[in-house]
Formats: C-alpha cells, structure tokens, sequence
C-alpha cells in the first residue's frame, strides 16, 4: 500500500546512515573547491546551482510529475537557496574555512526555532537549553574573533562570521519549504527547479552589482565544476533526498559532520589551521546542537 501523499519515505537505517554519510562527505569538499576558484562569490553560486541544474533537466524530464510540484514553495526554496550559497560563499572571503563552516551549520538551531511555525513540527521544551548554548556558542564565535584580532575589532572583521550565520538561516529555510516538497513531488524534478531557481536569482544579482564572471581557463573551470559536481549534485541532493524520511532538524543535525571534515580537508590541503576562538565555541555549539537532538528524538 503506498504511502499517503507528502507523508515520509520509510527506509532503513542502514539505507540513510549511508546516504547521509556519503552527503555530508561530499558537502564538506565543498569550501576547498571555493578557496581554489577566483571567481567573486556570487558568480560561483550561479555557476554551482546552474551547471547541476542543467545536468539534472534530463533526468526530471523524465520523472514527470511537474503537476504535484508545488510552485510558490519551490520557488521560495530556490531563493533561499541562492541566499545560503551567496552569502556563504561570500564569507569565505572574509574568514577561516573552519570558521565559516562551524558557523553555516548552526543550521539546526534555526531549523529548530522555525519548524514549529513553518511546519507545525513540536520542539520539545528542553530542546530551549541546547538552543540557548548553541546560540551562545554562534554568537560568540565571531565576538572571540573580534576580540583577539591582532589590530583590534572592526566591522571588517565581523563580515565573515556574519555571512556564514546569514547562510546558515537561509539554508534553515530553504530545508523548511522544501521538506513537504520533497515529499509530494519527484525528487529530481523538484531538485531542478530549485537549483535553476537559484542560479537565475545569483545570475541576477551578480550581474546587477557588476559582479558576474565566467571562468576563463580550464584552471578556473575545474573548482567551479568540482563545486557543482561532488557537494551540489551528490551532497545536497542527498541531504533532500534524506528529508523524504527524516525531520527537517535531523537532517540539519546529520549535516554537522561538514565542519569537522571540511576543517580536517582545510588543514591537511590549505594548510589552515583552526584558531583559539574556534576550538573555544565548537564545544559550545556542539553541545548546544546535541541537546536539540536529544529532545528532538524524545518527541
């Protein structure tokens, strides 16, 4: 018997440990694809949201199912997504790998203080002291920073840290709109649309601040395929694909394992080092995220 429309996807525990595994691998190549790509941030959004897009117009030709696609969320997911990508991307710039990614993947605590009202998903009470610490850890990450900069705080400072949350809150809400999405229409064809979306909402904005590129040499095109390939394709289909079983704040939560891996990849190939503020405020948003998920799987 099928399962009622928009209602999750049973599937084994084995079946998503590993897809969920193999997701958060691929996403946490992510940033070292960007840092070897010169092209301004919001062209190499465009270009990673557009190149999977287009590889992924045959495969939703295919799967159909356009009429159960819901347009208002679908588009709204894809806008989203162009602000979580833009604005990520972006602080790279401005601050450590190992930084950024701690940061952007606060994603759960929004996730958590936003679900109840986008979704109706119940948050558990306790859940309020895991979002108390790792929001205390979140903002006081880029405080520390601030603090210890070597020629003292600037709002120049700051601009990295702050991107990273920005992305983090618009990667909680495209998560949100397209959690029902993912489970009423095909996953490829939503997928599609979505990726399209942003890339013509990056496109647009880049182009509107004199910041369109287009990778000029086969050196410059390799990362910008990279970051379509391996975290677009793979990583983040996957982590959609999770949402048809799994509740927006688990997936979220699955993806904790990228500052980790991505700040391991950042050491090991950029030789970046994680800093004193990070060490301080990771345990701190890691045990505020925990706490989250502890009473997530109560309810």
């Amino acid at each position: 018997m099928a399962a009622p429309r928009g209602a999750p996807r049973s599937r084994s525990v084995g079946t998503l440990t590993g897809g969920l595994i193999l997701a958060v691998t691929a996403v946490a190549t992510g940033s070292i694809f960007a840092r070897h790509s010169q092209l301004d941030p919001l062209s190499k959004a465009g270009w990673r949201c557009g190149i999977a897009g287009l590889l992924l117009v045959g495969p939703a030709l295919r799967a159909g199912g356009w009429s159960a696609l819901p347009v208002g969320r679908s588009l709204l997911a894809g806008l989203l997504l162009a602000l979580h990508f833009g604005a990520w991307l972006w602080s790279l710039d401005h601050t450590s790998v190992a930084v950024s990614v701690l940061l952007v993947n606060t994603t759960p605590l929004w996730v958590a203080l936003l679900s109840n009202r986008v979704n109706g998903e119940v948050v558990a009470a306790r859940a309020r002291l895991g979002l108390g610490l790792g929001l205390a850890g979140a903002v006081g990450l880029p405080l520390i920073e601030a603090l210890l900069a070597p020629g003292g705080p600037t709002m120049l400072g700051a601009l990295g840290p702050a991107l990273a949350l920005l992305g983090a809150l618009g990667w909680a809400g495209y998560t949100l709109a397209g959690r029902g999405v993912v489970r009423e229409a095909p996953l490829v064809t939503y997928l599609c649309v979505c990726y399209g979306v942003a890339a013509l909402a990056l496109a647009l904005a880049a182009g509107l601040s004199g910041r369109a590129e287009v990778p000029a040499d086969l050196a410059e095109w390799i990362p910008v395929l990279g970051l379509a390939l391996v975290p677009q394709l793979v990583g983040h289909s996957l982590l959609n694909w999770a949402l048809q079983s799994l509740t927006a704040v688990m997936v979220s939560l699955a993806a904790l394992g990228e500052p980790l891996l991505a700040s391991i990849l950042a050491w090991v190939i950029l030789g970046e080092v994680p800093g004193l503020p990070v060490l301080l405020a990771a345990p701190v948003v890691a045990a505020g995220v925990l706490t989250v998920a502890r009473a997530e799987n109560s309810t």
